[in-house]
């Protein structure tokens, strides 16, 4: 089906992008001209914060993150995440709604989870 609507699928790996109107360059050095491209780059942390204060990082398909639970809560008690660096793939609306998450977890843990 892809084949009749024109879709080609190279299996070489892509080397570079080159040009204001994209360019994939191949490893074997074939060019394919494209109209449009989507990627989808692998991220990292901005710096070594998570570690350092001892957070649980899980490995995703574009790069490491966070790992949390349901409420945003890490492996470091009183310690939440939300957004980007606490999830396998970025989205402005689910980093939105993390947060929200992730603040009511932390003001009930301060208000009612007192030892």
């Amino acid at each position: 089906m892809l084949a009749a609507r024109g879709v080609e699928i190279a299996r070489e790996g892509v080397v570079a992008v080159e040009g204001s109107k994209p360019t994939v360059i191949l490893a074997g050095g074939r060019k394919v001209p494209l109209d449009g491209l989507f990627t989808a780059p692998r991220t990292r942390m901005a710096n070594g914060l998570p570690e350092a204060l001892g957070r649980a990082l899980e490995e995703g398909p574009l790069g490491p993150y966070i790992r949390t639970d349901a409420t945003k809560a890490t492996s470091v008690a009183g310690v939440f995440a939300c957004g980007d660096a606490a999830r396998a793939a970025g989205s402005v609306s689910h980093a939105v709604g993390d947060g929200v998450t992730a603040g009511m977890a932390a003001h009930r843990s301060l208000i009612f989870d007192m030892h």
